[in-house]
């Protein structure tokens, strides 16, 4: 039988597009880890190691959950990912399983398991479910990807010329609101907002969802101040891990590494 007591919620068949091919490590920062820790920091670390906690999705001794999401989401968005790393085109399911890979990382962060728990704890401490995010999961999980389904998925790529990636981290997406005119009369103007989403495929490619229909499916991005202001963003969103392919990828970060640690 599997040994499912290790649930990733930053999938391993993800982490191994940052990883060494011989070694399986990633290069990896903490934002907390303090300089006087004897670990260096960023260090490298196994893809078993980053994104994970024991007994996570487990609801009791049941890991049905996480066998759900390694069969039905994770399995086919791992060879979803291979397809857009070679650039190939996408049919609607394709396109459909990117969406859900976001879904599913928005819907299954502990951090909602630790702020669900402490809602339903105030509300009645005598009836708390075990592990509401486990509970929940799989209808956050389906509501999420309708939404994300309303809009068009485009693929930034970096040419394997250009010498900067992108990085992830334990969070592996932003979110980006717009505002937008709907109504305008003369009188006032009535607004309505939008989350336009990034999420980071590889290295090399990164998702992003939006209403605009682009003309062309894959793109790319060769604006390296872009690409670091997109990196920053999600230096801003990780509660704590990032992940790269080296550790020269945290150079253009130092100084906020330095007032973080401070």
């Amino acid at each position: 039988m599997v040994d499912n007591k290790n649930n990733h919620y930053v999938p391993e068949f993800y982490l191994r597009y940052w990883a060494n091919k011989l070694t399986n490590k990633v290069w990896v920062y903490s934002k907390v880890q303090k300089s006087s820790c004897k670990k260096p920091n960023p260090s490298e670390l196994h893809v078993r190691r980053v994104c994970s906690e024991d007994y996570l999705y487990w609801i009791g001794n049941d890991p049905a959950i996480e066998i759900w999401a390694g069969k039905n989401v994770e399995t086919i968005c791992g060879e979803v990912f291979k397809k857009i790393n070679n650039k190939d085109k996408l049919d609607e399911k394709s396109v459909l399983f990117a969406k859900a890979f976001l879904a599913l990382s928005i819907a299954r962060h502990p951090s909602l398991k630790n702020s669900s728990e402490k809602i339903l704890r105030a509300a009645s401490p005598e009836t708390i479910p075990i592990n509401p995010l486990a509970q929940k999961l799989r209808k956050h999980f389906e509501l999420k990807l309708a939404e994300l389904n309303q809009l068009n998925l485009q693929i930034l790529c970096i040419p394997d010329e250009i010498n900067t990636t992108f990085i992830t981290s334990d969070v592996p997406f932003f979110i980006f609101p717009i505002r937008k005119e709907t109504t305008p009369s003369e009188n006032e103007e009535i607004f309505q907002d939008r989350n336009y989403y990034w999420f980071p495929i590889s290295p090399k490619r990164i998702g992003f969802l939006s209403e605009k229909e682009h003309t062309a499916f894959y793109e790319d991005i060769t604006d390296f101040a872009r690409i670091q202001n997109i990196n920053i963003e999600f230096y801003m969103m990780a509660n704590d891990i990032l992940v790269a392919t080296n550790s020269e990828s945290f150079e253009s970060f130092k100084d906020i590494f330095a007032e973080s640690a401070s």
